[in-house]
């Protein structure tokens, strides 16, 4: 986990959709240790870059093939809360608001919805279970002030 660690922490600050899957692929290959520590690597990867950066990558075309990868991710850090609350700074509601906007950002893209149409079934059922993971825990604790909105808009883009 802590090599991991490090290729993130050595890496220069990403502006680019392009280096931020440089940076995705990087992660992926030079993991030798389990998927968890490779989910979570590549789960700070996806925390630390803002919305902007996260819209441009479905905006220029890249997001599409990375997307069942990404949401994968995101939906392996929901069902596992338990865990990387443990091992970070991080309480369910910062988790929950990250995913969130993540999805968000990508929604906002003009791109999102061909990527949608692209996955497969399969992978529109784990957006599916991301999503309703989202709002069991943001209606248990409270977490969105519009009313869940923003989920909603989401939640049909992979309805489509």
């Amino acid at each position: 986990m802590y090599h991991i660690l490090a290729l993130l922490q050595a890496t220069k600050s990403i502006t680019t959709p392009q280096e931020f899957i440089v940076q995705w692929r990087h992660i992926k290959s030079s993991s030798t240790s389990d998927s968890i520590n490779t989910n979570g690597a590549l789960l700070e990867l996806l925390f630390d870059q803002d919305n902007e950066l996260l819209e441009n990558l479905f905006n220029t075309g890249l997001g599409v093939s990375f997307l069942p990868e990404i949401l994968s991710v995101l939906n392996h850090s929901v069902d596992n809360t338990d865990t990387i609350l443990s091992s970070s700074d991080c309480n369910i509601s910062i988790v929950i608001s990250k995913v969130s906007m993540i999805l968000a950002s990508f929604q906002r893209s003009k791109q999102f919805s061909l990527a949608v149409d692209c996955l497969l079934d399969s992978e529109k059922e784990t957006a599916h279970h991301l999503v309703e993971k989202i709002k069991d825990i943001a209606n248990k604790y409270l977490l969105f002030e519009d009313g869940g909105e923003t989920l909603k808009k989401i939640a049909d883009t992979f309805r489509r």
